[in-house]
């Protein structure tokens, strides 16, 4: 009776050990390769999900890195209550750090939404949302990569939207900066 129960123990905590370790290290270079024919060295992350609510109700937001030769570029995709809006060129995301500090970065073109713009796959792929790209320079990449963000805020035409910014957002945002940086 006593080994069956440490046996039942010893597979629970394997269990355990297995779920964890595959939700933690789920974050990968979705692409690591030099393009045949441009010579552009391409790494991307792959999407995932940051803040919001989830679904096309409230708030989807996933974001990825992207790096074309020596240019770094946060990706985000938005659906926002499944409405049109727009995003301009030169639009912020700015990210507030546990400490203080913030860090702005400005889209590099006018989105506006699009069915299935803000989707990373089949869910979503009928709302209405928006991909930008806020391309990073070196010195906001060395300050995202070790400290905690706590917020961000999203600028739209229509204002801004701000969340707050898990730790585990956090750590995963740094993750995603050391895979596209290394």
């Amino acid at each position: 009776h006593y080994f069956a129960i440490m046996e039942y123990q010893s597979l629970v905590l394997l269990l355990l050990f297995v779920t964890c370790t595959l939700t933690t290290s789920a974050q990968k270079l979705d692409e690591d390769k030099v393009d045949e024919f441009t010579k552009v060295a391409i790494k991307r992350t792959t999407w995932e999900k940051f803040v919001g609510g989830g679904g096309m109700a409230t708030l989807s937001t996933h974001i990825r890195l992207s790096k074309l030769n020596e240019r770094v570029v946060i990706e985000l995709k938005m659906i926002r209550s499944n409405t049109v809006y727009s995003i301009d060129e030169s639009a912020n995301l700015m990210f507030l750090f546990a400490n203080g500090d913030v860090v702005t970065l400005h889209n590099n073109e006018f989105a506006l939404t699009c069915s299935g713009c803000g989707a990373t796959g089949f869910v979503g792929s009928t709302g209405m949302g928006t991909h930008t790209r806020y391309p990073i320079g070196e010195e906001d990449i060395a300050k995202m990569s070790k400290d905690t963000i706590a917020k961000v805020r999203i600028y739209t035409n229509d204002g801004y939207i701000e969340r707050d910014v898990s730790n585990k957002e956090s750590a995963m945002v740094q993750k995603m900066l050391a895979l596209v940086t290394q």
